[in-house]
């Protein structure tokens, strides 16, 4: 008897952690209310500000006007506020979040900002250092600060993203599709745990950080 009320309870243990999960299909019992889903977020270019590197003007913030598939991190207004919105790269890039006059930067115009900002100060894998935020970024590894110099108000904060925690790491696309890995698209990351920044290579689906660049008045 016990034997059978154990597999009862184990059952409807199994069913109600299920009901939780997004991909069940089953009403869910017991999970905790989600906040709505927060569909704001300006869409107005002066509320961005902008900043000129070298030749490039950037804008000063993360973009962050809502459209349907734009997340917040953790589905928390407060960060969409603080950090933009996180996009996957077709929206970032196919549909153009970035408004007229302005577009997602090429993997090789990430590499000039990165250039200019490394050739000025005389170092090298230093641009991560001298682009972040002078607040925000966690410690590494190391306990010492992960924020960075903001010496050219570019202002780079940690926003995460899909698999990239809050806080640690700010990622954002490039224009440019990975020429090996189909599925994949180039991006800028930057880190508390290192100074230098890299071009990686992140899943198309993955949502992250967009900051638009100027066109070229040529």
């Amino acid at each position: 008897m016990r034997k059978i009320l154990f597999l009862l309870f184990s059952t409807l243990a199994t069913l109600l952690v299920l009901s939780c999960s997004a991909d069940s299909g089953m009403p869910c019992v017991t999970c905790p209310s989600q906040p709505p889903e927060y569909k704001g977020g300006s869409c107005n270019i002066s509320d961005y500000g902008t900043v000129d590197i070298g030749e490039q003007t950037w804008m000063a913030k993360n973009w962050g006007c809502y459209v349907p598939g734009s997340k917040c991190y953790g589905n928390d207004s407060d960060n969409c506020k603080e950090y933009g919105r996180l996009y996957d790269w077709v929206t970032a890039k196919v549909i153009k979040v970035c408004p007229t006059g302005w577009h997602l930067p090429s993997k090789d115009e990430w590499k000039v900002l990165i250039d200019f900002v490394e050739n000025e100060k005389g170092c090298t894998d230093c641009a991560g250092k001298l682009l972040k935020a002078t607040g925000g970024w966690n410690d590494n590894l190391q306990e010492q600060s992960g924020n960075g110099t903001d010496e050219h108000n570019f202002t780079a904060l940690p926003g995460g993203g899909d698999y990239f925690l809050k806080g640690n790491y700010g990622i954002w696309w490039s224009a440019d599709e990975d020429t090996l890995i189909t599925d994949n698209a180039y991006s800028l990351n930057m880190s508390s745990f290192y100074d230098k920044s890299l071009d990686e290579s992140n899943n198309k689906s993955s949502s992250l950080s967009v900051r638009c660049l100027k066109d070229s008045q040529d």
